[in-house]
Protein backbone atom coordinates (compact mmCIF):
# COMPACT_ATOMS: atom_id res chain seq x y z
CA UNK A 1 0.00 0.00 0.00
CA UNK A 2 1.46 3.41 -0.95
CA UNK A 3 1.22 4.86 2.56
CA UNK A 4 3.10 8.06 1.75
CA UNK A 5 0.69 8.76 -1.12
CA UNK A 6 -2.33 8.03 1.06
CA UNK A 7 -1.00 10.36 3.79
CA UNK A 8 -0.43 13.02 1.13
CA UNK A 9 -4.04 12.63 -0.04
CA UNK A 10 -5.32 13.00 3.55
CA UNK A 11 -3.22 16.14 4.00
CA UNK A 12 -4.56 17.64 0.79
CA UNK A 13 -8.16 16.93 1.79
CA UNK A 14 -7.53 18.49 5.23
CA UNK A 15 -6.32 21.73 3.61
CA UNK A 16 -9.61 22.28 1.75
CA UNK A 17 -11.70 23.10 4.83
CA UNK A 18 -8.78 25.12 6.24
CA UNK A 19 -7.72 22.61 8.87
CA UNK A 20 -4.32 23.53 10.28
CA UNK A 21 -1.63 20.96 11.07
CA UNK A 22 -1.19 20.21 14.77
CA UNK A 23 1.47 18.31 16.65
CA UNK A 24 0.55 14.63 16.80
CA UNK A 25 -0.23 13.92 20.42
CA UNK A 26 -0.35 11.21 21.71
CA UNK A 27 2.78 10.12 19.89
CA UNK A 28 1.10 7.18 18.13
CA UNK A 29 -0.78 9.63 15.91
CA UNK A 30 1.22 10.21 12.75
CA UNK A 31 -0.53 13.47 12.00
CA UNK A 32 -3.26 15.77 13.23
CA UNK A 33 -5.24 18.71 11.85
CA UNK A 34 -7.70 21.05 13.53
CA UNK A 35 -9.98 23.91 12.64
CA UNK A 36 -13.41 25.37 13.31
CA UNK A 37 -14.53 22.68 15.73
CA UNK A 38 -13.18 19.69 13.74
CA UNK A 39 -10.18 17.55 14.70
CA UNK A 40 -8.68 15.04 12.22
CA UNK A 41 -6.00 12.47 13.03
CA UNK A 42 -4.39 9.67 11.09
CA UNK A 43 -2.36 6.72 12.33
CA UNK A 44 -0.32 4.14 10.43
CA UNK A 45 -1.62 1.01 12.15
CA UNK A 46 0.04 -1.74 10.09
CA UNK A 47 1.74 -2.18 6.73
CA UNK A 48 -1.64 -2.27 5.01
CA UNK A 49 -3.81 -0.24 7.39
CA UNK A 50 -4.29 3.44 8.13
CA UNK A 51 -6.68 4.72 10.76
CA UNK A 52 -8.38 8.09 10.32
CA UNK A 53 -10.26 9.73 13.16
CA UNK A 54 -12.57 12.73 12.90
CA UNK A 55 -13.88 14.32 16.07
CA UNK A 56 -15.87 17.47 16.70
CA UNK A 57 -16.23 20.01 19.45
CA UNK A 58 -20.06 19.98 19.49
CA UNK A 59 -21.89 23.24 19.82
CA UNK A 60 -18.83 25.40 19.38
CA UNK A 61 -20.03 26.56 15.95
CA UNK A 62 -23.72 25.74 16.17
CA UNK A 63 -24.29 22.58 14.16
CA UNK A 64 -21.68 23.45 11.53
CA UNK A 65 -18.87 21.33 12.91
CA UNK A 66 -20.94 18.17 12.54
CA UNK A 67 -21.66 18.97 8.89
CA UNK A 68 -17.98 19.82 8.29
CA UNK A 69 -16.89 16.51 9.86
CA UNK A 70 -19.32 14.52 7.71
CA UNK A 71 -18.21 16.37 4.57
CA UNK A 72 -14.56 15.78 5.49
CA UNK A 73 -15.17 12.05 6.01
CA UNK A 74 -16.97 11.79 2.66
CA UNK A 75 -14.22 13.74 0.87
CA UNK A 76 -11.47 11.53 2.33
CA UNK A 77 -13.31 8.38 1.24
CA UNK A 78 -13.98 9.82 -2.23
CA UNK A 79 -10.40 11.03 -2.75
CA UNK A 80 -8.81 7.80 -1.57
CA UNK A 81 -11.16 5.58 -3.59
CA UNK A 82 -10.46 7.59 -6.76
CA UNK A 83 -6.67 7.53 -6.29
CA UNK A 84 -6.22 4.00 -4.96
CA UNK A 85 -8.22 1.10 -6.33
CA UNK A 86 -9.02 -1.78 -4.03
CA UNK A 87 -9.03 0.10 -0.70
CA UNK A 88 -11.54 -1.08 1.85
CA UNK A 89 -13.18 1.40 4.21
CA UNK A 90 -14.28 0.16 7.59
CA UNK A 91 -16.16 2.43 9.96
CA UNK A 92 -16.66 1.64 13.65
CA UNK A 93 -20.13 1.01 14.91
CA UNK A 94 -21.59 3.99 16.74
CA UNK A 95 -21.62 3.68 20.51
CA UNK A 96 -25.04 2.89 21.86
Amino acid sequence: MPRDQIVDAIRQVAKAPALKPRDPNPPHWEGAFEGRGVFLTYTLLAANEIGVGINIDPGKFGDGEKRRAEKLRDEIKKTLSLRFKGLEFVEPHPKQ
